[in-house]
């Protein structure tokens, strides 16, 4: 599954569990229509980017998981660590930082939400670059 789409029982779920299933998109009207829901777990999947309307829409959980996705932190996403900030405690692995992992010679700069530890991100780039 690419796209979380909207689908009509979402007006009444309270809990939403579809981690690793290899999610890349979550559309605006999906999560407009989960007024209700209470916890969302969209763990380890490969969402790169949120939309605006989760903050212009002032939309809240009661508990969020969005660890193990590698969400980009380029300048137009620069609202997005200040929302997963806002989110508190309802934040699974809070404490989002960017890091910039190296490929060859590419560098993504990507949110990761507690999933790896420095040693990890520090191994990834040293073995990157060689």
């Amino acid at each position: 599954m690419k796209f979380l789409e909207s689908r009509d029982y979402f007006n009444d779920t309270f809990r939403l569990d579809v981690s690793n299933s290899q999610i890349e998109t979550v559309t605006d009207d999906a999560w407009r229509s989960l007024p209700r829901v209470q916890r969302v777990d969209l763990s380890g999947n490969r969402l790169s980017t949120l939309p605006r309307l989760l903050q212009l829409g002032n939309l809240t959980f009661g508990w969020i998981a969005l660890h193990g996705n590698p969400l980009s932190c380029e300048c137009e996403q620069r609202w997005l660590a200040d929302w997963l900030r806002s989110l508190g405690g309802a934040l699974h692995q809070p404490t989002p930082c960017c890091v910039t992992l190296r490929t060859g010679s590419v560098a993504k700069a990507s949110f990761y939400l507690n999933v790896m530890s420095s040693v990890e991100i520090l191994n990834a780039n040293e073995s990157s670059m060689q």
